[in-house]
């Protein structure tokens, strides 16, 4: 079964007029294992999170062991499990091989996903929304290490990030919800990350706003909302391609 009914199906391709067929579907064990065997190693060594090392570039998920993720989501389901969509989704967006005899087995993970369709939230009103839990994108390098085309040149793949929030949007249209999201910028992802939510339409909260939720109590300004006009302005964008 899809994680989400509507998702985007292609992406363009870096230096071409050509898109490459994407898909969303649950992570498995499979997946997580390659994410966290060939792309988090790449990520590891290639970049570092803010302040960062001047001879590298910056991302929040450098460190990041999304086996763990994994069992935080599953902790998180335990505690709300009597209550109806919120519990977490976990997904991957993979590149799907042009060879028309491909199976699932032929799937590599371009993107990593765990979101809370439902989430109670105070951002700044008391309401249901839904949450970006983690969110990872693959680096460059694993383009020109893992996929490349018949040339043996990367075939890099653009606009995975602002796929996987399409995600958080969609997961939330699927319960009947408006799209409403919210997320936190984590600071070890600098401005860039700020500036790349801000690009998504995604505003950031006020230190007045308080604590976030009931766990959530510290450092308010750090979340990002995108509020339900802008929700549908994402999805909006995204549909050309849905096909």
């Amino acid at each position: 079964m899809a994680p989400i009914k509507n998702p985007i199906k292609r992406l363009p391709v870096k230096g071409s007029n050509s898109f490459a067929t994407v898909r969303v579907v649950p992570m498995t064990r499979r997946l997580l294992n390659i994410w966290h065997d060939q792309i988090q190693p790449l990520i590891d060594e290639n970049y570092s999170t803010y302040p960062c090392d001047p001879d590298k570039r910056i991302r929040a998920d450098v460190g990041w062991n999304w086996k763990r993720f994994s069992y935080y989501a599953l902790a998180h389901d335990a505690a709300f499990i009597t209550q109806e969509n919120r519990s977490t989704i976990k997904l991957c967006v993979v590149a799907v091989p042009e060879d028309p005899n491909h199976t699932e087995k032929d799937y590599f993970p371009i993107g990593m996903l765990i979101l809370v369709p439902k989430f109670e939230c105070n951002a700044p009103a008391k309401a249901d929304r839904a949450f970006t839990w983690y969110l990872s994108n693959a680096p460059r390098e694993a383009y020109d290490t893992y996929l490349k085309d018949a040339r043996g040149k990367g075939v890099r793949i653009e606009g995975v990030a602002k796929m996987l929030l399409d995600c958080v949007v969609q997961a939330a249209i699927d319960i009947k919800a408006d799209g409403t999201m919210l997320l936190r910028a984590a600071t070890e992802g600098g401005m860039h990350l700020k500036r790349f939510y801000g690009e998504c339409r995604l505003r950031s909260l006020k230190y007045s706003n308080g604590p976030v939720s009931f766990v959530r109590r510290k450092n308010p300004e750090e979340y990002f909302l995108l509020h339900r006009t802008n929700a549908k302005i994402m999805a909006k964008c995204g549909d050309p391609l849905r096909v």
